[in-house]
């Protein structure tokens, strides 16, 4: 594959000893990919079972998934990009459902919650949306890390070593143009001087102004004349220094580098009607909130007339939050 070029290291040099980690990244030497180190996601999911285990309340637990189980392990597994491609969301995609299959069996988080509202109040049939929905609408606020990803997953380049391979491509193109409008300078100027007689070696013959037309004006007029005989360089040498003077390579590395945008959920008339006199409107919700009404608006709209749980000015959204942040503590 041409992408291996870029990461084959030059002769004599020394990478580091040991893994290259970060999070739960491993670089996998076989495949030069980052790829999840399931053991240690084995270790966090034995502590967030201790973690929730150890919560004296709804709210708690709900704080402690949202924090350890959604964002801690979203966050180290990296901000998605299209250098890792879409295998890899959909490599952490897999990963949160064996996290849920082993913390809780079938249903995930949701139904486990589910259940301990059910066994602590006996409040059965609860609706999704009022786990998933933000406490600004009502809802607990629960986090579902799988919307979170399939917002981003279809952007992610599905190749990330094609946008190397079109860089390549386009480079080796660029070579063969270079060299071919350099040697046709250069027998332009040797033709130009052997008809020319006494005229031979004025600055005006057609070799010099086919190479003066493509020269900024502020170089001198025998700019480059020794190497009027010598040969075009090699294409080792014309790559030598990309990463200092290639811009199409500064492109490539922008695409790798670039994280793609959320998909939008389209507001409907249905939802639309249902948010005007609710506490927070569309423009207050961001990307995640947006899908979450989506997903269950509609069973929401069925069951209270409307996306808002609560009425309000009942709800005391900010004591809530502050009564979270002060009665949760981690365990040990």
């Amino acid at each position: 594959m041409a992408a291996q070029r870029l990461r084959r290291p030059p002769s004599g040099s020394r990478l580091p000893e040991g893994d290259v980690v970060w999070g739960f990244l491993k670089l996998d030497p076989a495949s030069g990919r980052f790829l999840l180190d399931q053991g240690k996601i084995d270790g966090h999911i034995d502590e967030l079972r201790l973690q929730l285990g150890a919560c004296s309340s709804i709210f708690d637990w709900i704080q402690a998934w949202n924090i350890y189980g959604a964002r801690f392990f979203r966050t180290n597994c990296a901000q998605v990009a299209n250098c890792y491609g879409r295998a890899h969301v959909d490599s952490v995609l897999a990963t949160f459902r064996r996290i849920q299959t082993r913390l809780f069996g079938e249903g995930g988080a949701g139904a486990h919650l589910k259940r301990m509202i059910s066994d602590r109040f006996g409040i059965s049939d609860v609706p999704d949306g009022y786990l998933y929905f933000p406490v600004s609408l009502g809802g607990l606020g629960l986090e579902n890390p799988f919307v979170h990803l399939y917002l981003i997953r279809d952007g992610v380049a599905e190749d990330p070593d094609a946008i190397i391979d079109d860089f390549l491509a386009e480079e080796e193109d660029m070579y063969r143009s270079l060299k071919a409008a350099y040697e046709d300078d250069s027998a332009g100027a040797d033709s130009a001087g052997s008809s020319g007689g006494s005229s031979g070696g004025s600055s005006g013959n057609i070799g010099q102004v086919r190479v003066h037309r493509r020269m900024p004006a502020y170089f001198p007029e025998d700019t480059f004349s020794d190497l009027r005989n010598e040969p075009f360089m090699s294409f080792e040498e014309f790559t030598r220094h990309r990463r200092h003077t290639s811009d199409t390579l500064g492109r490539a590395f922008k695409r790798l580098r670039r994280v793609p945008a959320a998909k939008t959920a389209e507001l409907t008339s249905e939802l639309a009607g249902a948010l005007k006199d609710g506490p927070a409107g569309w423009t207050d919700l961001g990307d995640y909130e947006r899908w979450v009404c989506a997903l269950y608006g509609r069973d929401m709209i069925a069951r209270f007339g409307g996306l808002t749980v609560v009425d309000k000015g009942v709800l005391p959204t900010g004591l809530l939050d502050m009564l979270r942040q002060s009665r949760f503590r981690w365990r040990g």
